[in-house]
């Protein structure tokens, strides 16, 4: 017959203290670290020489976008200078002339095996007045409150979108679908005033790449 070697009293306690901080040990190690983004806004405001109170009302939503836009992934959203990886909202840069832009009608760029995007918030400003067909902020149907509030939301999209340019990452693929993150579109209404979306294939490809809370 076998015999077993049992233990009892403060060894059985000790053995379980150590079964335990060995499990918690090897957990902690598995779980894969959040991915910190910094969002940078080096823009000068000057597409409609937004105040204070407008450009932080933009950030808001801009921020707020982002982080809905990855709910349910550890990917962390702040304003900052670094991070894992960046972000930035700027001016659409120009060419040697004045008037000429270097990529007129970009709202985001993202350069091949790049770990930072750039959102260019006067290119997504006149597309968000294209999109509820106004001229002018002031000859508008939407309030001047809703169109900033709106802006913000449609800077944060395209920032989602570019973010999964970046390399590594490859969830974001143009795609026809005009209410998904991913999507090729950054001029339609549901950009600044719908509920987007990801893909079915842009999720699949960010459960892959995208530590979960």
């Amino acid at each position: 017959m076998r015999s077993f070697r049992t233990c009892s009293g403060s060894r059985c306690r000790w053995s379980r203290t150590v079964h335990l901080l060995l499990a918690l040990s090897i957990g902690s190690c598995s779980r894969p670290a959040s991915i910190k983004i910094a969002v940078v806004f080096s823009t000068t405001w000057a597409f409609e020489s937004l105040n204070e109170a407008d450009q932080a009302v933009v950030k808001r939503a801009a921020l707020d976008a982002l982080r809905q836009a990855f709910d349910g992934f550890d990917v962390v959203f702040a304003e900052t200078a670094a991070g894992d990886r960046t972000i930035r909202i700027e001016d659409t840069p120009y060419a040697s002339n004045p008037r000429q832009l270097i990529s007129f009608g970009a709202a985001g760029v993202t350069y091949p095996a790049a770990m930072v995007s750039s959102v260019h918030d006067d290119v997504l400003f006149s597309a968000e007045l294209a999109a509820v067909r106004c001229p002018k902020v002031n000859e508008c149907t939407k309030t001047r409150t809703e169109l900033i509030e709106a802006l913000g939301r449609g800077i944060g999209a395209t920032a989602a979108h570019e973010l999964g340019h970046q390399t590594g990452f490859g969830f974001s693929h143009d795609s026809p679908c005009v209410e998904c993150y991913d999507g090729k579109s950054s001029t339609a209404y549901v950009h600044f005033f719908g509920v987007k979306h990801w893909s079915d294939q842009a999720v699949r490809r960010m459960r892959q790449v995208l530590p979960r809370k």
